[in-house]
């Protein structure tokens, strides 16, 4: 009986330790998502052009607000790809989201002087001021 209940716990601390090395793994893989696979920029990216998102005229005038988190690739070039909508509180701002950033422009990342993709991710909101009125 004992064998069997020490065997029983050996299973339960090796269990434990995959559970602790995969929630450390999901971790590593967050952080990674600011970067690709080259590892962190020397140099961050820097915005040089925003388009703001329209802000959609009938949740506007109903007062709705909200807020989209969106995740996109800043290429070598500057240009923004793989723009994905990780969060949103209503389809209607992310259509808006993905339109605005993919007009986005970048100086990109630098990695040993030489510029690299980059993944990055950002929550736009969508909030209305108490005096400003709906056109």
């Amino acid at each position: 009986m004992a064998l069997n209940s020490a065997s029983t716990m050996n299973n339960k601390r090796i269990l434990g330790l995959m559970v602790a090395a995969g929630l450390l793994a999901m971790l590593v893989a967050g952080c990674a998502s600011e970067t690709t696979n080259e590892g962190p920029p020397d140099v961050q990216p820097k915005l040089i052009e925003r388009v703001n998102p329209q802000y959609p005229l009938e949740m506007k005038q109903q007062g709705i607000t909200g807020a989209v988190t969106v995740e996109y690739v800043i290429e070598k070039d500057g240009s923004v790809t793989d723009i994905k909508i990780v969060k949103s509180t209503d389809p209607r701002f992310s259509k808006e989201v993905v339109a605005a950033v993919s007009q986005w422009r970048f100086a990109p990342g630098m990695k040993k002087g030489r510029p690299m993709a980059s993944r990055r991710q950002q929550t736009i909101s969508f909030t209305l001021e108490p005096d400003q009125p709906a056109k």
